[in-house]
């Protein structure tokens, strides 16, 4: 992935015969698809492919998008699975003390005493937000709330966390 793009979506299947296909995006609350004229899709084997966005409408799971060139549903198969790229540029900018979640994937994380507990390696979107830190230590699920997120640096790519428990490892 280049950094200076945000995956946004999945590809999923085609829908009708005239190109038009499922895109799931990974924050169903978003609303960047009005934006989005250009976009670039990876796919599975790690293929890359620039299109143009013809169209797009919401439905109550996921947006319908038709691409220019991708004419029928044998064409938009070939897109089923795709993660899809957008500029950083057409996020809104946040406070200082906020942070997209694709921002802190592989942020280094430390405890109390600044020894390393590992890197993020995801994080999962539930009602209460988790980051899973992969590392030396294991693997930890920390809930993103205070009592275990001490501070974030976005300038070091740091995360500190605090009250470390070994309930919270996932080994």
């Amino acid at each position: 992935m280049k950094r200076d793009e945000l995956n946004l979506a999945k590809i999923g299947r085609p829908h009708g015969i005239h190109g038009w296909v499922r895109v799931f995006p990974h924050n169903p609350a978003s609303t960047l698809a009005d934006k989005l004229t250009s976009v670039r899709l990876v796919f599975e084997d790690g293929a890359e492919r620039s299109m143009q966005v013809a169209g797009w409408r919401e439905t109550a799971t996921s947006w319908l998008m038709k691409f220019e060139s991708i004419d029928d549903r044998d064409q938009a198969a070939t897109l089923t699975h795709a993660d899809l790229y957008v500029p950083w540029g057409l996020l809104e900018p946040l406070e200082d003390d906020q942070f997209y979640y694709e921002e802190v994937l592989g942020w280094q994380v430390v405890d109390e005493t600044g020894c390393e507990i590992g890197r993020i390696a995801s994080v999962f979107v539930t009602s209460t937000d988790v980051f899973e830190v992969v590392g030396p230590r294991g693997r930890y699920l920390i809930p993103a709330v205070d009592e275990f997120v001490d501070a974030l640096d976005a300038h070091a790519c740091v995360l500190r966390v605090k009250n470390l428990a070994d309930e919270l490892r996932d080994d």
